[in-house]
């Protein structure tokens, strides 16, 4: 029989529960939204698409308003 200390046990619990909090995160599906580099690529392409919108939104302001300058003239 192996005779360990108090310390010694206690961390041998530790690690043992460690590992088993390892394997049970591996094995248990991760949603894809929550992982950080997808959630980093969908935030890039969202700023992108909002940068794109807004593009084309003052793009028309700029169309509408020359437009309408030119009708008053």
């Amino acid at each position: 029989m192996i005779d360990f200390t108090g310390s010694e046990l206690y961390i041998r619990v530790a690690l043992e529960d460690k590992a088993r909090e390892t394997r049970e995160l591996r094995r248990r599906p991760r949603a894809l939204s929550t992982h950080p580099s997808l959630r980093a690529r969908i935030a890039a392409r969202l700023a992108g698409l909002a940068l794109k919108l807004d593009r084309e939104a003052a793009g028309r302001t700029v169309t509408r308003d020359l437009r309408a300058a030119g009708r008053s003239s």
